[in-house]
């Protein structure tokens, strides 16, 4: 083995010891990221649901209201003008 081989083996093994390295802390970090995410699940989201729910169906209502009454308005015009 040459001395050049020797050292991208040496080399190669380093990358591979902090690439080992970095993937292990970041398993631990996914792992309390995922208990994090576990607890506002059980907790905090459920009481949010409704309220955003709640929010949502006024949004929707807000937003339909005018569209029935534009419609409306429509059908009332297409009646208007193919009397002519």
């Amino acid at each position: 083995m040459s001395h050049s081989t020797a050292a991208n083996a040496e080399a190669d093994a380093r990358q591979s010891q902090i690439t080992i390295t970095i993937l292990s802390r970041s398993r631990g970090r996914a792992h309390v990221m995922w208990n994090i995410t576990g607890d506002y699940y059980k907790s905090e989201a459920r009481q949010d649901f409704w309220g955003e729910a709640s929010l949502w169906v006024v949004l929707a209502l807000t937003a339909f209201l005018p569209l029935i009454s534009n419609a409306h308005a429509v059908m009332e015009f297409v009646r208007a003008i193919s009397s002519y």
